[in-house]
């Protein structure tokens, strides 16, 4: 179960980290987008399924723990959401974009 909520930390970080880079090589922002939301939604309902839930139908001692353990996760994704989130305002608001280049 450790070795899940390693995994589960550190994927849809990793994911949303590449959508950033995806995004800085010129593609559609889209993809990038779909990248990112699709980690955190994925992200979330694991972690809300696998952690939280079960662990509170265990104890109320164990929810309270499972409860702080995600939060202190969703936290840990919001670094690299918020840098997504700089770096596509940054991309939709370049003068250059939706110009046609002759």
């Amino acid at each position: 179960m450790e070795a899940g909520i390693i995994w589960l930390t550190l994927l849809p970080f990793a994911a949303i980290f590449i959508a950033a880079l995806i995004m800085g090589q010129g593609r559609r922002l889209w993809i990038s987008i779909a990248i990112a939301k699709s980690a955190l939604v994925v992200g979330a309902l694991c972690l809300y399924g696998n952690a939280v839930r079960a662990s509170c139908e265990i104890n109320e001692s164990e929810c309270v723990g499972a409860t702080a353990t995600a939060w202190l996760i969703a936290f840990v994704w919001s670094a690299p959401t918020l840098g997504f989130v700089l770096k596509l305002v940054a991309q939709i608001r370049s003068p250059g974009r939706g110009k046609i280049v002759e």
